[in-house]
């Protein structure tokens, strides 16, 4: 809980190469400004075309435990913005 407030955690999911698969949503009272916009699951069903699951996966090659952090560059000066942090794991 104490990480989930730090860092105004709203949602972990799961994307593979078929695409969006699982996704929990967490709720936060400080996140239904984001809750009332469409929802990650429908925005984003085909993974792979994403930017952030390209650009996790080149970054795996490079250094396997990075993180990559996607801002969407119309939402810079909003202090809503969602921050997508993603990593490749290959088995």
């Amino acid at each position: 809980k104490e990480f989930q407030h730090r860092f105004e955690l709203i949602l972990v999911f799961m994307a593979t190469h078929s695409g969006l698969t699982r996704w929990q949503d967490i709720s936060l009272d400080d996140t239904m400004d984001y809750q009332a916009s469409e929802h990650f699951s429908k925005k984003h069903p085909r993974a792979t075309d994403e930017i952030w699951y390209k650009r996790a996966v080149e970054q795996h090659y490079v250094h396997p435990d990075s993180f990559v952090f996607s801002i969407p560059p119309d939402e810079i000066a909003d202090n809503m913005t969602v921050v997508t942090a993603s990593r490749a794991i290959f088995a």
